[in-house]
């Protein structure tokens, strides 16, 4: 009663579900006949029918590939065909309404009773169930009579249901879900490996960091004693500060080519872009295209860093193209100079 008093409900939703549904999506999602895994893993079957041999896997025609495991194809007469319609429901759910169907709709006894089934999803989001009947006995004489070179134990039986292929249960089919759980077990042990490697890799990493922190830590210690010394040498300072200005004026004598390089990335626009670029001193030498460079000259002569802005060359036409081929020299601004 304890358990009954208890609200399970969230949002509208009894929790008490979540496993039964992780559960049950975890089922669809590793041995659902439309699961994606189920195509790639699957095994390959020889398919024996009246119109051959051919080669399935997961209930599709390949056209390469082998198999060694078989499976005999049953003549329409030998068995039953039933459709139905439901709406969606878990695997579970929908085996027990098929295990009842089968006990209402099978003529044949219950212990000589055969059957398989396939789904297919409409558009309307119902299920399409085709269920298949046949009697046991039945299909062991067709076996042994038509296909008595087969090792009846490894052979599955199908039947073409509404042109879909559905396997009956209780026959061969034990040999290819053996092997689809063995790759199953294969790919979550390597998945499971490469997690592993991963965490371990990231483990490693932090490790390693850690240790990194811990010498940069040292390092400050040590930083911060050699600083201390530091206070020996201020009577040096004033001759380093003397070699700062010196280097400034340096500077001044000769312009950064970064700044000129922004400040003509600022001016030149969308419309040009520079072939060549030569600066010394405070002298520069461009090379260049733009869609119109008389226009481009006069916008780099009003601008009053520019002493002078000449054209060693003239200003061509390349063509076609719509632009036009510039050389240019600037004469950057120099305040010393006044």
């Amino acid at each position: 009663m304890a358990v009954k008093n208890q609200n399970w409900m969230l949002f509208g939703i009894d929790t008490r579900k979540f496993a039964s549904i992780w559960k049950s999506s975890w089922m669809e999602l590793l041995w659902g006949e439309d699961s994606p895994l189920r195509n790639r893993f699957d095994e390959k079957i020889r398919l024996f029918s009246e119109d051959g041999i051919e080669i399935y896997q997961s209930g599709n025609r390949v056209d390469e590939g082998d198999a060694d495991i078989g499976a005999v194809a049953l003549p329409d007469s030998l068995f039953l065909e039933r459709k139905l319609i439901l709406p969606m429901m878990s695997s579970a759910d929908l085996q027990t309404i098929l295990v009842n169907e089968v006990v209402a709709s099978s003529p044949f006894a219950p212990e000589d009773t055969s059957w398989g089934w396939s789904r297919e999803l409409s558009d309307k989001e119902q299920l399409i169930i085709r269920l298949v009947l046949a009697s046991n006995s039945n299909i062991n004489d067709f076996l042994i009579s038509k296909h008595n070179d087969l090792d009846l134990t490894r052979t599955e039986v199908w039947a073409r249901a509404d042109r879909n292929w559905v396997v009956f249960q209780g026959f061969g089919e034990r040999v290819r879900l053996s092997r689809y759980t063995q790759r199953l077990i294969r790919v979550s042990i390597l998945t499971a490996s490469i997690f592993a490697a991963m965490l371990l890799s990231i483990g490693l990493d932090a490790t390693v960091k850690k240790i990194r922190l811990d010498q940069l830590y040292d390092e400050e210690k040590l930083i911060r004693e050699q600083a201390s010394r530091a206070m020996v040498f201020r009577k040096r300072l004033g001759q380093a500060n003397r070699t700062v200005h010196a280097v400034n004026d340096l500077i001044k004598q000769y312009p950064s080519p970064r700044f000129q390089l922004a400040q003509l990335t600022s001016l030149l626009g969308d419309d040009a872009f520079l072939q060549e670029f030569r600066i010394n001193g405070n002298k520069i030498r461009l090379r260049g295209r733009a869609k119109d460079g008389a226009k481009l000259m006069r916008r780099l002569t009003d601008e009053k860093n520019y002493a002078n802005v000449s054209a060693p060359q003239a200003i061509t036409r390349l063509g076609n193209s719509g632009l036009e081929q510039f050389y240019l020299d600037i004469e950057i601004y120099d305040e010393t100079s006044e």
